[in-house]
């Protein structure tokens, strides 16, 4: 009786150990998939603020800004180049695939 009560307690330990586990995994994979939401969401905020302030660029000036740095001097906001394709003969800003 002793060994199987000893038996049936380590399963349970590992089983509650393996419980646990797999808890960790899914929260920690959860809070990084929200974290990554979050980081696509202020891209995309972003985006719709600089696309918004060539428009209006445009609308002054009769031109689209010349370059990605005239884009971040109207704008104020630090553009990471390698997060952002811009054309200025159209002015379309867009994420990068």
């Amino acid at each position: 009786m002793n060994i199987i009560a000893l038996n049936l307690w380590i399963f349970l330990i590992l089983l509650s150990a393996n419980c646990q586990k797999n808890a960790f995994e899914e929260y920690g994979n959860s809070a990084v998939q929200k974290y990554q939401n979050a980081q696509q969401l202020d891209e995309r905020i972003t985006l719709q603020q600089v696309q918004e302030a060539i428009r209006a660029f445009y609308a002054a000036n009769g031109h689209y800004p010349e370059n990605i740095e005239e884009v971040e001097k109207i704008t104020g906001i630090s553009m990471d180049e390698g997060l952002y394709e811009y054309s200025p003969s159209s002015g379309i800003l867009s994420l990068k695939k």
